[in-house]
This record gives structure tokens, C-alpha cells and sequence, in this order.
């Protein structure tokens, strides 16, 4: 009887756990931020949805969808019941302190979740747009995962994400819900040069230096990555520690051993001047949030 008492014991803990596997780091760190990811799931979606005939032009889309479903899967099991997501997996101020391979994290991973005495309508809302976005991005190719996706985005429904919600069900009450959260302000609008900005991204500008890793025949080498500082782990397994990827890794001055393809990074300051420095994360370092809204634009302009 007794062990059969501590065998339901851990049955029951076992049935609580979260699959909080997959999903992004947001940039060079191992972190997962909910914001974040959601801003680029619900940008990258938005992009295969208005843009899907010329990424399907190029073979781009179905590489796109996967890179949309790595994070929607990720919401969806973040997601694990009404009124709860968890935003959060590892901590930004120990993480932040070592730098490591992916493969050799040894920092805390602990969980963080909102609910119902734990409130962020930002998050939620964030997600519940990234959600429905990908419901229409789905919508074509895999009708059973697209609703699935609805149905999630429909529970923890917001203001940021009514007129997605809209979009992908018809429904006049996220419209009516967009309306009554509206302050009643203007909205400014904004127009932009979509290829004259990619241009000098890519290149065109006074350093003459592309801002995208492995574009070009000038590039940052030293992108704040730790997974692109460090040498890959196919090249030599051997474990490195955080102590050890700060001081071997993190502040020799040669270049990155991996190049990270494609991944754009900080940028310039307001002079047009950029330092191609590991330790300035400020303009070194690349993040999901700002490659996600361009695959859209390229796709377009392609």
C-alpha cells in the first residue's frame, strides 16, 4: 500500500507538468521571452499570409510555416489551460552573466506564468494574435491545425489581438470589442520605402556594410551570439562552461567561429557609425523580433 501511495504521488506531479519544449530564444542569449516570440509569430505569419503567392514563387513558404508552427506549437503548450500562458522559461539575470552554447546551458530554467492572480494583458494579447495569425497562415494547408490554433487564440481574446481575431473568424464582436477599446485617439499612419530601407541593410549605406550575417562581402563578424561565438558543438562536443565561454570565447578578439546566415543585427546609430564588437550587444546583436516583420518584405520585393 505504501508504494503504491508514492506511486500515485508522482503520477499525480507528473500530470501537472508543462511542455514548455521549443518555441525561439529571442536573440544571442537562451532565454524564452513570450513577448518577443509572439511579436515575431504574429509578423512571419502576417508575411506567409499576404505574401504567400511569392514565397510559394520562390519555394520560401512551406520554410516559412515551420518556422511559424516551432512557435505556435510552443504557445499552444504554454498555453495549457484557460486564462493561463506561461511568458517566461530561464532567468535573464544569470543567464546574462554566462556565455554559453545552447547545447551546454547550465543556468536556472525556471517558469514563469500569468493567470488570473498573476495578470499580463500584454502577453496575452500578444500571443492570442500570434495564435490567430497563424490560424489564417495554416488555414490553406492543414484546416484541422488551424483551428486548433483558433481555438487557443480565442481564450487568454485583447485588444492587440481583435482585428486578427477578426480576420480569421468573421466575427463582428472583435470588431465591436476593437471599437470599445479604442480611446477615441487618432492613429497616426506611415509610409516607407520598403527597398530603399532593405537597401541599406543590405549594403547600401555610408560603412557600405551589410547588416545581415553571411550577406555580402561585408558583414559584422562578431555578432553578439553565444551560440555563433562559441565553436560548434559538431566540431568539438567538450562542454563549455559559463566561466569558460566569457573568458575563451567571449572576449577573444578574433572573429566568430559560425557564421549565423541571415540573421540581421542591432545596427547602426543615429551617425550612420557601427562598432563590430562582441561586447556591444546594443548594435551587435541579432534578434528574432527583427528578421520576423522583414520576411515579408523581402518576399515582396523578390
Amino acid at each position: 500500500m505504501e508504494k503504491l501511495s508514492l506511486n500515485l504521488s508522482c503520477f499525480m506531479r507528473l500530470k501537472d507538468l508543462v511542455n514548455l519544449v521549443g518555441g525561439y530564444y529571442d536573440a544571442g542569449d537562451n532565454v524564452k521571452f513570450g513577448s518577443p516570440m509572439a511579436y515575431t509569430i504574429t509578423m512571419l505569419s502576417w508575411g506567409a499570409v499576404e505574401f504567400g503567392d511569392k514565397l510559394e514563387a520562390k519555394n520560401e513558404l512551406s520554410n516559412a510555416l515551420d518556422a511559424i508552427g516551432c512557435g505556435a506549437d510552443y504557445f499552444m503548450n504554454a498555453h495549457p489551460e484557460p486564462n493561463v500562458l506561461y511568458g517566461v522559461v530561464g532567468d535573464g539575470d544569470s543567464d546574462h552573466q554566462c556565455w554559453e552554447r545552447p547545447e551546454d546551458m547550465t543556468t536556472p530554467r525556471p517558469a514563469f506564468k500569468i493567470d488570473e492572480d498573476h495578470p499580463g494583458s500584454d502577453l496575452a494579447g500578444e500571443t492570442a494574435a500570434a495564435l490567430a495569425a497563424a490560424s489564417i497562415a495554416f488555414k490553406a494547408s492543414d484546416p484541422a491545425y488551424s483551428q486548433n490554433l483558433l481555438n487557443h487564440a480565442k481564450q487568454d481574446e485583447l485588444l492587440c489581438a481583435a482585428a486578427w481575431l477578426h480576420r480569421a473568424t468573421g466575427d463582428s464582436q472583435y470588431i465591436d470589442y476593437l471599437s470599445k477599446g479604442d480611446s477615441g485617439g487618432t492613429r497616426n499612419t506611415f509610409s516607407w520605402d520598403d527597398k530603399s530601407q532593405m537597401d541599406y541593410i543590405l549594403g547600401s549605406n555610408p560603412k557600405k556594410m551589410s547588416y545581415m550575417g553571411g550577406f555580402g562581402s561585408s558583414y559584422p563578424i562578431k555578432i553578439h551570439h553565444g551560440g555563433a561565438s562559441i565553436v560548434s558543438i559538431k566540431q568539438d562536443p567538450t562542454p563549455v562552461t559559463c566561466e569558460e565561454g566569457c573568458a575563451k570565447w567571449f572576449d577573444k578578439q578574433a572573429p566568430n567561429p559560425n557564421v549565423l546566415e541571415g540573421a540581421i543585427v542591432g545596427g547602426p546609430d543615429e551617425n550612420d557609425e557601427y562598432n563590430d564588437s562582441r561586447d556591444n550587444y546594443q548594435q551587435a546583436e541579432p534578434a528574432t523580433a527583427t528578421n520576423g516583420p522583414l520576411v515579408g518584405v523581402l518576399a515582396q520585393l523578390a
